[in-house]
């Protein structure tokens, strides 16, 4: 009788070489080995050979262990990284698009200036221009509209509003980081207004979507397409402020004042960028 066994053959091709065959010795001792390792470790004989593996190896794995929190945290700030890049690169559009819209702001004040210039008109106190954008109209009062630039920017109730070179209305509401402005088709519009050599009247808004002037003597030549400014007699705008012209005179000769229809160049419901004008210090 043979002393071997075989323990495993091979039924496929891709196995056709792996045979094994162990004597009976070979398993007895194998499984004795086994026996005595378990007893061993049972009894605590193993484990000074444990604690010195494990002492001879624990550099290494403390090594591996940091090796692989190195590179964990490697990832983390190479994506915090990538997130910061793409933060960077929206901070600076917002900012050459901020500068753009400040550039553009002076550039109107600028030009207001000039045209005012060729009229022979000038403002009665030095003003500084801040570029502002509207964020909210009102849902309960036509004509009041919230704009994004408050007191921390230099806003104040002195504060006067302009769309290029057109006058649009006055803040008579300052909170820290915005304001409320009136526009002049606010029912409650009553502002002194004058053409380039004489005063005429109040400029005054009806239904929120007409600007005309009530009250001008009749005695008073006005033709249309004359140019009309602020007054600066009874508003926070200053005076001389470009308001628009003349598009029609409503007369009766038995009356003694007549109505100026004004062509106002602005659309109030669309408002989007304002200057806002505040006395310089």
């Amino acid at each position: 009788m043979s002393n071997k066994i075989t323990l495993g053959r091979a039924t496929t091709s891709s196995f056709a070489d792996a045979i094994f065959e162990f004597t009976w010795l070979d398993w007895f001792l194998v499984s004795a080995f086994g026996i005595l390792l378990i007893v061993f470790n049972a009894i605590g004989i193993l484990d000074p050979l444990k604690n010195f593996v494990s002492a001879v190896t624990l550099p290494a794995r403390t090594s591996v262990f940091e090796r692989s929190q190195n590179l964990e945290k490697s990832w983390t700030a190479l994506g915090n990284l990538e997130r910061l890049v793409n933060a960077n690169e929206s901070l600076a559009s917002k900012n050459l698009e901020l500068e753009s819209q400040l550039a553009k702001s002076e550039a109107l004040f600028s030009e207001n200036q000039r045209l005012l210039a060729q009229t022979g008109i000038r403002y009665e106190r030095n003003l500084k221009a801040i570029g502002s954008q509207v964020i909210g109209y009102s849902n309960t009062e036509s004509g009041i509209i919230t704009i994004n630039k408050g007191r921390v920017d230099g806003v104040d109730l002195s504060s006067s509003v302009v769309v290029e070179e057109i006058a649009v209305g006055e803040v008579v509401q300052v909170a820290e980081f915005s304001a409320q402005v009136r526009l002049i088709n606010h029912n409650n519009t009553n502002l002194a207004v004058r053409t380039t050599d004489n005063n005429l009247g109040l400029l005054r808004s009806r239904n929120a979507t007409e600007l005309l002037v009530a009250d001008v003597l009749q005695s008073r030549q006005v033709s249309v397409g004359e140019k009309i400014f602020t007054g600066g007699l009874n508003s926070n705008l200053p005076a001389n402020m470009y308001l628009g012209t003349v598009q029609e005179i409503v007369s009766d000769p038995r009356a003694p004042t007549k109505q100026l229809i004004i062509d106002y160049p602005i659309d109030l419901r669309n408002l989007t960028r304002l200057i806002v004008l505040t006395p310089a210090i």
